[in-house]
């Protein structure tokens, strides 16, 4: 609703606001520094390594403490409204194993996977496995094999399930191992197949060592010599976590620029780059905005909200369960959400977010082309080279898009390969992932790129300066509107359970 200021304050307003110039975005971005970057994601490597796991999944020790720390160094600046959003998420771990005719091949189960211990013959499915006509009578009993792409692993997971197979091989479409996530374990309409992740080298071996024999249509089956073994054992149980929210206490509330990063890590490393990258470089702009606002010729005009979500890891769980929680009301005064995920990865190329789909035809809130031109703005008043980044909806800002919400930010990138062409814009190494060290262990400080690391922290602040005082090119959004669109595509599941901390 628009505002109605009475005449009588008309002229007051006015001359503040001839005495009070609005935040500049040069001035907060000139405010990050390398020096803080880097003592903070050492701070984050050192949380996870005081503990035998080495890591900082969330409900875990070294998350815990990851939080304490976000919400104590904002606590500290005195300009934020802090709240921290408790809720309850299945965290699971797995074994597994999957041996072929003898030989083992390298793969890792799903998050959420069930598990299983069974020998059965492969069959590959026609297609992507996206529909349930990719299925038929003869998958009953056997292990499928599908390749990444079309539609998610949940949704190939489910279809498998309901085709009776004895379990799903997803294999990577591009090089490197493939690790994923099933989505929301909670839902006893879903039930899920036994699922796990292997290479695009592996899976091309497998397909290679299959003689077809077409039973039907749809699902192929391997000759009756080529068996496999898939063993998976997940252990899994609720864990109490939270979001931690930070508003500024200054700026219009009803207008509000939402950033956000996620704070967890996955079982296997440290999470250094992801996303210790995103958090604190989300930290550093909240100190530096705190500070460059304190002086009174800096007022913000729209309020800035740092979001840092929990169990991204686990299937985007802190962001669903923070868009569940809002009112409709409270959905339209978010005006926009820029994304902070892997922005200093060490094979990087700088990536901004497709917010008009010119690249990618994929379709975004109006606003979010706006969004993606800021940054590209930045980027080239600094001299740098840049390019499209695909809405894959593997990161928090897809809770926002299901709402309406113009979305953008930026990242470098994760196990895809870097081309020829990529090599020569931003340099680094030709055929070798953006982070070779993506969900591993080797994730830690001296995985991250400190020039990738600096210049987005900086192009992350002159975004949020930049809209923190003018929020033209971002429609306003009604609450009628909101409510119409309702929480869109659920398939992300489950809004947790609140509990007191």
């Amino acid at each position: 609703m628009k505002s109605v200021v009475p005449l009588l304050f008309a002229p007051v307003i006015v001359a503040l606001a001839t005495k009070r110039a609005p935040i500049s975005p040069d001035t907060l971005s000139s405010q990050i520094s390398l020096d803080y970057l880097l003592e903070g994601t050492q701070k984050l490597q050192e949380f996870a390594y005081s503990y035998p796991q080495r890591n900082r999944v969330f409900g875990g020790a070294a998350h815990n403490d990851t939080l304490n720390y976000i919400y104590n160094e904002l606590l500290q600046t005195g300009a934020y409204d802090l709240h921290r959003q408790p809720q309850v998420h299945t965290w699971t771990t797995g074994n597994q194993s999957l041996t072929v005719n003898g030989d083992t091949i390298d793969a890792l189960s799903m998050v959420h996977s069930p598990s299983t211990n069974v020998t059965a013959e492969l069959a590959i499915t026609p297609r992507l496995g996206c529909s349930p006509s990719d299925y038929d009578s003869s998958a009953v009993g056997k292990v499928l094999l599908t390749r990444r792409g079309g539609c998610s692993f949940a949704s190939k997971s489910i279809l498998a399930a309901s085709a009776n197979a004895a379990g799903l091989i997803i294999y990577n479409n591009v090089a490197g191992r493939l690790r994923g996530t099933l989505g929301n374990p909670n839902d006893p309409s879903s039930p899920f197949a036994p699922t796990i992740g292997i290479s695009l080298l592996d899976g091309q071996r497998l397909l290679r060592s299959i003689t077809p024999n077409a039973t039907s249509s749809n699902t192929t089956t391997a000759t009756p010599s080529l068996r496999l073994t898939l063993y998976i054992h997940t252990e899994s149980a609720p864990r109490l976590t939270y979001n931690v929210i930070a508003q500024t206490k200054d700026g219009d509330p009803t207008n509000i620029i939402a950033v956000g990063s996620h704070t967890d890590s996955v079982d296997a490393g440290p999470g250094i780059n992801d996303n210790g990258s995103g958090t604190i470089s989300s930290l550093a702009l909240a100190r530096a905005l705190a500070l460059t606002t304190s002086n009174t010729s800096f007022p913000l005009r729209h309020a800035v909200r740092f979001l840092f979500f929990t169990a991204e890891e686990f299937g985007l769980r802190g962001s669903t369960y923070y868009l569940h929680s809002l009112s409709a009301t409270d959905r339209a005064h978010i005006r926009l959400y820029l994304n902070f995920d892997m922005i200093a990865s060490p094979n990087y190329a700088y990536m901004i977010y497709d917010g008009d789909g010119s690249s990618f035809n994929v379709s975004a809130p109006t606003g979010s082309g706006h969004i993606e031109k800021t940054f590209q703005g930045y980027f080239e008043s600094q001299n740098v080279s840049y390019q499209a980044a695909e809405f894959i909806r593997r990161s928090d800002y897809r809770a926002f898009m299901r709402h309406g919400i113009p979305v953008g930010g930026l990242f470098t990138g994760s196990d895809k390969v870097k081309t020829q062409h990529e090599a020569e814009v931003f340099g680094g190494r030709m055929g070798v992932p953006y982070d070779p060290h993506y969900h591993g262990p080797g994730d830690t400080v001296g995985n991250l790129s400190p020039e990738a690391f600096l210049m987005n922290a900086r192009a992350a602040a002159f975004a949020v300066a930049s809209y923190a005082r003018d929020l033209d090119g971002i429609p306003v959004r009604n609450v009628s509107r909101v409510v119409r669109e309702g929480f869109g595509d659920k398939r992300g599941g489950g809004q947790g359970v609140v509990v007191a901390l």
